[in-house]
């Protein structure tokens, strides 16, 4: 949620930030729902925030801060780094998804997805086919 909420952990400022210890939707600007993929390739996260989606989740990059607008949650995603170089790149989309769409099975065929052992509705890998290349000489 957007506005003046408690956000477990520690943000460093110059001053303290008075903020609401429960979380009413009466008292939020929206809702905030992050979107992300990682590609595994180019070490480059991409992630979307989106502010009409349906359900939520949590990043570590944004523990302790306080969010008034969805943009708001775009810089600290960007400067999440690793030491093998991780990139993030981030938006905010306003996007209408329609809610209950399921993926073609053409495209489970050509591109399996393994679901994680924890949390494997929210956390998978898809992977293309691979698929023979004549070479010719």
């Amino acid at each position: 949620m957007l506005g003046d909420f408690y956000r477990e952990g520690r943000c460093f400022c110059r001053q303290a930030r008075k903020v609401f210890d429960h979380d009413f939707l009466t008292f939020s600007a929206g809702m905030v729902t992050p979107h992300g993929v990682y590609d595994i390739g180019r070490n480059e996260g991409y992630l979307t925030c989106a502010t009409t989606a349906h359900d939520t989740c949590a990043f570590n990059a944004w523990r302790g801060k306080v969010f008034k607008e969805a943009v708001d949650m775009l810089m600290p995603a960007v400067k999440v780094t690793t030491r093998t170089g991780l990139s993030v790149f981030a938006t905010v989309s306003t996007r209408q998804y329609e809610k209950g769409l399921k993926v073609s099975d053409s495209f489970l065929r050509d591109y399996p997805v393994i679901h994680d052992d924890y949390l494997g509705k929210w956390n998978y890998v898809v992977k293309p086919r691979r698929v023979a290349v004549p070479v010719s000489w």
